[in-house]
This record gives structure tokens, C-alpha cells and sequence, in this order.
């Protein structure tokens, strides 16, 4: 018996897209169409604070309009744009990203970005960048349960005048070694933030002919 023909199924949306989906895909068509380059920047596991950082400095930078939008209506925007959307540029839009657009020299924009990091709390899991060394003095932390964290990451501690005093500088984590929950707790409440991050760029586009 020969053998049937495979269909390919392709889904067809029958149904006009929402308000405010057409929204975002015109601005977005607005934006792709303003600037020269648009940074696709991989955001999975940045912080929000890191985010929030580089938002402000762009805005002061001047001249860049940052957006996060899903995928799906990024594609949207391109392919109303272009007509179609080849697949090298459809892998770039997965995950979670965010948009930097500019017209900026994006030679001058990238530097910026990988030279331009915030210091960050460390959390468990994290990586210690170098040895972290609580230091030698008072912590301005009241005597109580905190105490046993510090015995347990053998800071040796004193209770001097109410508080709690360092007796010496102590490393709570070595450098290359993952920083426990202890640990992040104990470098928290010394306002000690040892995690440098930056944006990490996934890939840049030029202007979309219109």
C-alpha cells in the first residue's frame, strides 16, 4: 500500500488580537523602525535591582528606550515589519529578555554595558568572587538567635556595651566557593554586597527596513 501524504498542521488565529496586544506590537513596530540597533538582552536570574540600576543609568545615558516585552508579540512586531522572520532570528527570542534600544554606536553601548555593573547582595548559591572577610569590630546587631549563625560559620564574636562585636577579620567564604544561606545572611547584615553583575548581551540587531 502506498504510503499517505503528511500534512503539516499551521495554526491560523481567526480571532482579532486584543487592544492591548496591538498596542505593544505598534510601539514596538515604532521602535524597530526609529532606532538603529536593538539589544536583546538575556535577563534570566538578574536580579531586579540590577534591572532597575541599568533602567536609571540609561535613562540619564540619554538617547535608549528600554522595553520588555514577550516573544511572541516581538516576533509579531517583526514579522508586520518584514513579512517574514528567519529562524536564526526566531531562536533569539526565547526566555525572558529585555529590549535596549538606541542610536548609539553599538560598539560604544556594548562596552558601556559590560563595563557598567552593580554590586549586589550575595545570595545562596552565588559564587564568592574573591574571599569574603567579615571584619573585625562592632556589627551594630543586638545578641540573639543571630549568634548561632556566626558560631556556625566560626566567626568568633564578643558582646560588648549590648552588641555584638567581630573579634577579628574573619573569611565567612572563600573565593570560588558557593556562599550558603548562612553565610548570605550573616554578609547581608554587614551591608557587605560582594556579587558584581552587568547585563548580559545576547545579541544585537540592526534598523528593520520598513
Amino acid at each position: 500500500m502506498a504510503s499517505q501524504p503528511v500534512f503539516k498542521r499551521t495554526y491560523v488565529r481567526t480571532k482579532p488580537y486584543p487592544e492591548k496586544k496591538v498596542r505593544i506590537v505598534n510601539e514596538l513596530k515604532e521602535l524597530f523602525s526609529k532606532y538603529e540597533t536593538v539589544f536583546i538582552i538575556d535577563i534570566h536570574e538578574t536580579s531586579n535591582r540590577v534591572l532597575q540600576e541599568y533602567r536609571f543609568w540609561l535613562r540619564r545615558r540619554g538617547g535608549a528606550w528600554v522595553i520588555k516585552a514577550k516573544n511572541t508579540l516581538v516576533l509579531i512586531a517583526l514579522r508586520q515589519l518584514m513579512g517574514s522572520v528567519g529562524e536564526d532570528i526566531e531562536k533569539l527570542f526565547t526566555g525572558e529578555n529585555l529590549l535596549i534600544f538606541s542610536n548609539e554606536n553599538p560598539f560604544e553601548l556594548a562596552r558601556w554595558i559590560w563595563s557598567t555593573g552593580v554590586r549586589r547582595e550575595a545570595m545562596p548559591g552565588d559564587v564568592a568572587p574573591f574571599d569574603l572577610v567579615a571584619p573585625a569590630g562592632n556589627t551594630n546587631m543586638s545578641p540573639g538567635p543571630i549568634m548561632s549563625k556566626f558560631g556556625k560559620l566560626k566567626i568568633p564574636i564578643k558582646v560588648q556595651d549590648g552588641k555584638i562585636w567581630i573579634v577579628k577579620d574573619t573569611v565567612v567564604v572563600k573565593k570560588g566557593d558557593k556562599i550558603n544561606e548562612d553565610a548570605a545572611e550573616i554578609l547581608k547584615k554587614l551591608n557587605i554586597k560582594p556579587i558584581f553583575e552587568t547585563l548580559k548581551i545576547k545579541a544585537v540587531i540592526l534598523k528593520v527596513s520598513t
